[in-house]
């Protein structure tokens, strides 16, 4: 009887905690989280140098891509997930793909009062014959988020951390470490 009191009680509690999640962090809100990420991810220099030579950008994710952005300078975003085969999103012929990065896009809760957005890279190969992705090497600090969102209680609002600011903090860090 007490360990089913206690697994109801566990139940519930991870039920409240979820819903009280649910509450602060709606459809709309993380869509707005997604927008300015994928908005600042594809206005960073190096990733618009990078991409310069392709019509269209393509992301990867599993949000629904009705609420997100179309186009960012000029380019439309093709979105695509696991529903869709990659082949379709790529300019044509696929071959003109070659070397081109393809990303993808998740988020993660870290508790009720954080968010964080990752994006990440794959190189598509592409010989005529064959199109496949592999992971770059992304360097450092491939294990910060692309952006974190807090809400800060006090101001009773989400704040907004790119991964420039995180990256300075990580480097201040090691900096002040040696």
């Amino acid at each position: 009887m007490k360990v089913q009191l206690l697994t109801l009680f566990l139940l519930l509690s991870f039920s409240s905690a979820q819903k009280t999640q649910a509450q602060i962090v709606s459809d709309s809100l993380l869509a707005n989280f997604y927008n300015t990420t994928i908005f600042n991810f594809y206005n960073d220099s190096i990733v618009r140098k990078r991409e310069s030579n392709w019509k269209t950008y393509i992301l990867k994710t599993e949000f629904d891509s009705l609420f997100l952005i179309k186009k960012i300078n000029g380019k439309r975003i093709n979105y695509y997930n696991d529903q869709i085969p990659f082949e379709q999103v790529l300019d044509s012929p696929v071959v003109s793909n070659h070397h081109r990065f393809m990303a993808w896009m998740n988020h993660q809760f870290k508790g009720a009062d954080t968010v964080e957005l990752h994006i990440g890279l794959r190189t598509i190969f592409a010989d005529g014959k064959d199109c496949r992705m592999e992971n770059p090497n992304m360097g450092l600090f491939d294990y910060l988020p692309t952006a974190r969102f807090i809400y800060n209680k006090q101001e009773n609002k989400w704040q907004y951390l790119s991964f420039a600011v995180m990256r300075e903090a990580e480097l201040q860090l090691l900096r002040k470490q040696h």
